[in-house]
């Protein structure tokens, strides 16, 4: 029972924990928010203005996000959000069906929830 009681006090703080990134180009133009729970992510790019759900991989070095870029049913693209776990700086590549690629770089920094 007592073993019972750690595995799932575990289990449960396992699946509750998240982290909460605001990473922001190096032009200061726009900010992208980042949740990452487990091996997934929720990103809120260009200030909010669109939302895109990835996978992650996450290394000793680097978080990194992976998925298709879509609006609604249709694919565009994809993406690769790669955020360095030591210094806070990322790099994000898309890949436009039409236009080709695109990069962006900049810092991330963790944001706290709030209550």
């Amino acid at each position: 029972m007592r073993y019972l009681i750690i595995f799932l006090l575990f289990c449960t703080s396992a699946l509750g924990s998240s982290l909460n990134l605001t990473c922001t180009v190096s032009d200061k133009s726009y900010s992208d928010n980042i949740k990452i729970i487990g091996s997934k992510a929720i990103m809120e790019w260009v200030n909010g203005r669109f939302l895109q759900t990835g996978d992650v991989t996450i290394t000793s070095d680097a978080y990194i996000i992976t998925g298709d870029i879509k609006m609604g049913d249709s694919k565009l693209g994809t993406f690769r959000y790669s955020i360095n776990r030591t210094a806070g700086i990322f790099q994000k590549n898309l890949t436009y069906n039409k236009t080709g690629p695109s990069s962006n770089y900049g810092n991330c920094t963790k944001t706290q929830n709030k209550f």
